[in-house]
């Protein structure tokens, strides 16, 4: 194998290994390949350990989209909540969970996001799977702290109906489609580029004087992804 041939695969396994992603154990991973029809998959049916798995995302984006759906990191009840959740997703066991914390309403203070962290009173209560989920969670544990008893129900119940609203799930869906869709040409392009045009080059041409355009489409791709 040439050193060039080297480099290539070297880029492609830097390249795939971008494409996984770490999925908590509790999550769903939807899938939609070429159609707009998802497909759900348990997180704890894809390679990896008690904590968590690998999820493999589309190589490249016109190829299907992934979402990721993970439920609060904790249960919660009329007199506090606990860090921890008793089900279970099929097809696997319950999801790993650190010694139960639990704390009632009446001394819950203060609840914080900070990072992936879930900070209650000033002690790391839970960890989530994204910065979003951790913000949302300290958002609606401080609320239900200050929540009067019968107010308190009423926002557990909005909670739950949130979650299972397929009509807000499907516009949630949709904007960040939309945001994320302006990534998609410059990321073929840069697929191309390391791909397509650099081994033709290689084999057609000569890489010691067309090199110069190649850095440039290059910048000019990875400034434009920015």
């Amino acid at each position: 194998m040439t050193e060039f041939e080297t480099l290539l695969v070297v880029l492609a396994a830097v390249y795939l290994a971008c494409c996984a992603a770490w999925i908590p154990r509790a999550a769903f991973v939807f899938r939609a390949r070429f159609t707009r029809r998802f497909r759900c998959a348990p997180a704890n049916a894809l390679l990896g350990g008690e904590r968590g798995a690998l999820a493999w995302c589309e190589p490249l984006p016109p190829f299907g989209v992934v979402f990721v759906a993970e439920p609060l990191p904790f249960s919660i009840g009329a007199e506090g909540v606990l860090a921890w959740i008793a089900a279970a997703q099929p097809g696997g066991v319950r999801p790993w969970q650190a010694a139960p914390r639990f704390v009632a309403w009446s001394e819950l203070r203060s609840a914080e996001a900070r990072e992936r962290d879930v900070l209650v009173n000033g002690a790391r209560f839970v960890v989530c799977g994204s910065r979003e989920l951790a913000a949302h969670a300290a958002r609606l544990l401080g609320e239900l702290a200050r929540a009067p008893e019968r107010e308190r129900e009423r926002k557990v119940e909005r909670e739950l109906e949130r979650a299972f609203d397929t009509v807000a799930i499907s516009d949630a869906a949709g904007r960040a489609e939309r945001a994320t869709e302006r990534l998609v040409a410059p990321a073929v392009g840069l697929f191309v580029l390391a791909f397509v045009m650099l081994p033709v080059v290689a084999l057609f041409g000569d890489v010691h004087h067309q090199w110069p355009w190649l850095v440039i489409a290059l910048v000019v791709l990875h400034a434009w992804a920015v």
